[in-house]
């Protein structure tokens, strides 16, 4: 590795996409376990939301739950996507929790915190999305989550 490269063997550092959900309906949220006898330290989420043309100001967010009863995180984007609009959304580490990055127009690219450090995430967790003012037109991609596989001791 150097300077100047636009991207970093993921291998190297151990990171790697660790899962994907399922694609979710139109309208509809995300919600994905981590499997049993796994456990990950959780980087980085990347989905796609194509919005439908009617009017409302979407706002995404990702929870996390490790105990099936309390949120241990909420990140939620502070800025809206609007009617029409795809943004590639990326939830990561090393922002402050709900930080939201960027700037919304055609095609935009918005950025979430997730706090600092990676979220350790033991067998049975459960990731989901939660988007304010989801219309039944509006369609997330497949997410995809990044990050370490930990070695149980």
């Amino acid at each position: 590795m150097g300077f100047g490269k636009a991207t970093e063997n993921w291998d190297e550092l151990g990171v790697k996409i660790l899962g994907a959900s399922a694609d979710p309906a139109a309208g509809a949220e995300m919600a994905y376990t981590i499997g049993t006898g796994r456990r990950w330290l959780l980087t980085g989420i990347r989905a796609i939301l194509v919005c439908a043309v009617a009017a409302a100001n979407r706002l995404p967010s990702i929870r996390i739950q490790t105990d099936g009863a309390t949120y241990d995180l909420v990140a939620a984007s502070t800025v809206p996507q609007t009617t029409g609009l795809t943004c590639y959304w990326h939830w990561k580490t090393n922002n402050v929790v709900g930080a939201t990055l960027g700037t919304m127009g055609a095609a935009a690219f918005m950025t979430v915190g997730l706090g600092i450090g990676g979220i350790e995430l033991p067998a049975g967790a459960v990731i989901t999305s939660i988007t304010t003012d989801i219309n039944a037109g509006d369609n997330w991609s497949v997410f995809t989550f990044i990050g370490k596989e930990e070695m149980f001791i």
